[in-house]
């Protein structure tokens, strides 16, 4: 233990520890001074320092290898004796140290700023904010650790440098940047992390500047916690520090990775949505009163109880023409508005139904009512939907120069960034949609690997590279690519590039290989002579001109567009599904274009498939397509299969003329992609008609975005056309005209409209495997049966015979012919029988009415008879009938059951017996009690209960 006079103190064999003091004045712990001497002899000594105030003046030292220091005020230390190793200053305020060569110097727990110069190595951990760490001149590693770092950061010299900065800010980090011969020697890694995000604050990290190393690594991260950013209604966004990294004559390797470019989000904040609940409250009801709540009108025929008239409003939906109550109660007319209504409540004396609006919205007025009373009971209020907040990042800018640098790897950089080196040989490019120049007036070869660029990508290569290998993987990519002295491209790799507007004037070959896809367009270049995507499974859409370059495709899927109507090149695809559109004006062809394996599309010009067609020279240049599909019509076209390679399925986009496929052979396949509006449509013909199981198969896919109609198709010679229907959201109307046709088979997931006129042997129309809406009317000429599939199919009987059957779905079966037979199947179906049949003998049957159909009367339908007509045993058919009209007044509808099946009928002549001009019978299969049933006036329908 030194004390307040001089000391000269010697060490034992073993590892002794000296204590010194520094303070100021006539301190009793002020012990240490330039003037006393320690010697440390043999085994690792160590002196400690205990510091209040003043200055560190070190006694001399001998065989002392450790010094320590703890203070509470700023530290400085102006040099170290060659004996000592370590210095390590563990609490301080403001610290400046200089340590000889031979010393390792740690500082830690200082809370202003920290300077060290020299050291064989230096570690400085810093955790306090806005303070500056300096370190120069080290003959060894570098370690900076700062937890907070919202202060400079400042390397120079030193091997490998290591500097972590967490919750950064403002502050810059700046190595090897004060002198041509402070730069680091080692390898250089840099780790900074921006601080936790501040909800509606914009925060900007500051720049990082390196200087020389071996390697460089610098790893960017935005924010430590990006928490608060998702309840942040007014987001804002964290702008990366540009980095700067000037290479070295040693350095070979620089690795920039920033967070990926972000676009801030607001948050919103959810609402939960209310349903509008109105109360209505009834009261008793005379006869003849007419009650109305939401559009829905209930005439009483009779004097009722506040409960009664409650239950005829209760349990109903939106868009209701019927409630419970039977007619022998009232009748109902009108629609029901959005609104759905529960059971009838009862307190005391008050008789309620509580009406529950259809969707969530504001408060809006109470529900309409003529008779009862009503009111809000709970108001309405939108929905709002939550959304999380993002913070938004902007990458920096990346500048990136030495010219040893070989290797360079950048992900996340920003705009505007460069790379520059003579020698760069491989450069990696991730997560960023910003530009990137190379500047490079010699490296000849490039590799190239992309992962996850963004639509704005691009990339300048300059003029020297010759050759560029690139790899794809991780994510797919989009690169504009400029390479003006690149003449032989490869890519590799399992993700897709998207090479958008490259330029590339030099390029002679593309090779694409492993599972890599690529999309580019080679209009432009003068230059390219093949394009190779033999060894790749993945997708390539290519552009090319094939007067000057070939295409060879592989196993994956090939697009390829021609730009010139002259072919000179071969084009083959190879295995795979693939495609090629051949320029507007190609008719003939020098070289050959091949499908190859799968089942591939040639696609033309409708006129130039026309002229094409004419002779069979054209089909000796083609082979290995199955489809062909044809661009609009705008004149008249046809075009002759026989020449095309036989080729048996034909897509159309339509047109404004008509288009004949002639000489197709059996079971061709038509799709419909478009309306053709030429009254005479699309005509099909068979290469040999004269079989008598002859097929053809249509495709109605044009519905895309709105309602289209297709227009006309006819088919000669064939008896089964089969109909798939794709269109889900909207609807295609097509009219099938095929004169032989005895069968249609409806098919798929989508919705049609079918017109069969001029398919005049059609017996059979089955949709039952079709779930998307059929509509279809039989022609009339030959007794036909229709079947429906699981959609909601509206099928109309035009014909005396005809059965529709609705299959699953509420479908709507309409009369309009003698003798129908109507099943309406699974469902709530309504059956249509307002048309007039030939005489009372002439009704139409229907086999399964359920509770929940309806049945459709004429336009003057206007009240329901409960009570059936009831005649005596000795009453035949006519008798029931005629009695009906006879009892009756005019809107009347009645029913009587006789022989074991229900009939009713409408009175329409007024008359006193059955009018087979003008009065409506219908009959349902089995005893059905209609007493119970509900009638609406307006929608002109009984509701079966």
């Amino acid at each position: 233990m030194l004390t307040t006079g001089l000391d000269s103190l010697t060490g034992t064999d073993g590892d002794d520890v000296f204590v010194g003091g520094v303070d100021v004045g006539g301190s009793t712990v002020n012990t240490l001074s330039a003037l006393d001497a320690v010697n440390g002899g043999a085994g690792k000594d160590t002196l400690k320092i205990g510091f209040a105030a003043g200055t560190i003046e070190l006694p001399s030292l001998t065989s002392v290898e450790v010094i320590e220091v703890q203070g509470a005020g700023d530290v400085t230390v102006a040099s170290t004796p060659a004996d000592v190793t370590n210095l390590n200053v563990t609490q301080a305020q403001k610290v400046d140290l200089t340590a000889s060569a031979t010393t390792a110097v740690a500082v830690s727990g200082a809370t202003d700023n920290i300077k060290v110069t020299g050291g064989s190595t230096v570690a400085v951990a810093s955790a306090t904010a806005a303070k500056t760490v300096t370190v120069a001149d080290s003959k060894g590693a570098v370690t900076v650790t700062a937890t907070n770092g919202a202060g400079d950061i400042k390397v120079d010299g030193g091997t490998d440098v290591t500097v972590t900065s967490g919750g950064a800010a403002a502050g810059k980090i700046d190595i090897g940047q004060v002198g041509p011969t402070t730069a680091p020697t080692g390898a250089i890694t840099v780790a900074s992390t921006g601080a936790a995000y501040v909800a509606a604050t914009k925060a900007e990290l500051g720049a990082i500047n390196i200087k020389g190393g071996t390697t460089v690594s610098v790893t960017q991260t935005a924010t430590s916690d990006a928490t608060a950013a998702a309840k942040d209604t007014a987001a804002e966004a964290v702008t990366q520090g540009a980095v700067t990294v000037n290479g070295g004559d040693k350095t070979t390797t620089v690795t920039v990775k920033q967070d990926a470019a972000a676009t801030a989000a607001n948050a919103v904040v959810a609402v939960a949505g209310v349903k509008q609940v109105d109360t209505v409250t009834f009261a008793d009801a005379a006869a003849g009163a007419v009650i109305a709540v939401g559009g829905l009108t209930f005439t009483t025929a009779k004097a009722l109880t506040a409960a009664e008239v409650a239950a005829a409003f209760a349990n109903l939906s939106a868009d209701a023409v019927h409630g419970s109550a039977s007619t022998s109660k009232g009748i109902y007319s009108g629609t029901f508005g959005a609104y759905s209504t529960g059971a009838v409540t009862t307190t005391g004396s008050v008789i309620t139904v509580d009406a529950t609006a259809k969707n969530a919205a504001a408060a809006a007025a109470k529900i309409a009512t003529t008779g009862p009373t009503s009111d809000i009971k709970t108001p309405g209020a939108a929905a709002t939907e939550a959304v999380a907040g993002k913070m938004g990042v902007i990458g920096g800018v990346v500048v990136v120069d030495g010219a040893e640098i070989t290797t360079v790897s950048l992900d996340g950089y920003g705009a505007a960034s460069t790379v520059t080196s003579n020698k760069l040989a491989s450069l990696s490019l991730a997560n960023s949609a910003a530009d990137l120049v190379v500047a490079n007036t010699k490296a000849t070869t490039l590799a190239l690997a992309v992962n996850n660029l963004g639509a704005a990508s691009t990339l300048d290569l300059g003029a020297t590279y010759t050759t560029l290998n690139i790899t794809a993987d991780g994510k797919d990519s989009a690169l504009e690519l400029t390479a003006a002295g690149v003449k032989a491209v490869t890519l590799a790799g399992t993700k897709a590039v998207d090479f958008k507007a490259s330029v590339l004037a030099a390029v002679e070959t593309l090779t694409v290989t492993g599972a890599a896809g690529a999309t580019f367009d080679a209009t432009g270049s003068t230059t390219l002579k093949s394009v190779d995507t033999t060894g790749t499974t993945g997708a390539v859409t290519a552009t090319i001109d094939a007067s000057k370059a070939t295409y060879t495709g592989g196993a994956g899927v090939d697009t390829v567009t021609l730009t010139a109507s002259s072919v000179t090149k071969a084009v083959s695809t190879g295995a795979g599904n693939d495609t090629v559109e051949l320029a507007a004006g190609t008719t003939a062809l020098t070289a050959a274009v091949s499908g190859g394996d799968g089942t591939d599309e040639l696609v033309m010009v409708a006129a130039d498939a026309k002229d094409a067609s004419a002779a069979a020279t054209f089909e000796a240049k083609i082979d290995g397509f199955e489809i062909l599909a044809l661009g609009n019509v705008g004149a008249a076209t046809a075009v002759n299969l026989d020449n095309l390679d036989d080729i048996n399925h034909v897509i159309t986009t339509g047109g404004t003329k008509d288009l004949t496929l002639d000489k197709m052979l059996n079971n061709a396949t038509v799709e419909l992609l478009g309306a053709n509006t030429d009254p005479a449509g699309v005509t099909i013909k068979l290469k040999d008609a004269t079989g008598t199981t002859d097929v053809v198969n249509l495709v109605a896919d044009a519905a895309e975005s709105a309602n289209v109609t297709i227009g006309k198709v006819t088919v000669a010679g064939v008896e089964t056309i089969n109909l798939s229907a794709m269109s889900t959201k909207f609807v295609d109307t097509l009219t099938l005209t095929a004169a032989a046709a005895t069968t249609v088979n409806v098919t798929g997931k989508g919705n049609v409209n079918l017109d069969l006129t001029g398919s005049t042997k059609v017996t059979l129309v089955d949709g039952s495997a079709a779930t998307g809406k059929l509509v279809v009317a039989t022609v009339g000429t030959a007794a036909t049966t229709v079947k429906g599939g699981s959609g909601d199919d509206t099928l109309t009987a035009m014909g005396e015979g005809d059965t529709l059957l609705g299959g699953a779905g509420a479908d709507t079966l309409k009369v309009m012919d003698n003798l129908v037979t109507l099943t309406g199947g699974a469902g709530a179906d309504t059956f249509d029988v307002s048309n007039v049949t030939a005489n009372v003998n002439s009704y139409a049957t229907i086999t399964d009415l359920t509770a929940g159909d309806l049945i459709k009367f004429s336009a003057a339908a206007a009240d329901f008879l409960v009570s059936k007509v009831v005649l005596a045993s000795t009453a035949v058919f006519q008798d029931y009938a005629n009695a009906a009209i006879n009892s009756t007044d005019a809107g009347d509808v009645s029913w009587f059951q006789l022989g074991g099946n229900t009939y009713v009928l409408e009175n329409v002549s007024n008359a006193a017996s059955f009018n087979n001009a003008s009065d409506i019978i219908v009959k349902i299969t089995g005893t059905v009690d209609l007493s119970t049933a509900a009638f609406s006036s307006s929608a002109d329908t009984l509701l079966i209960a």
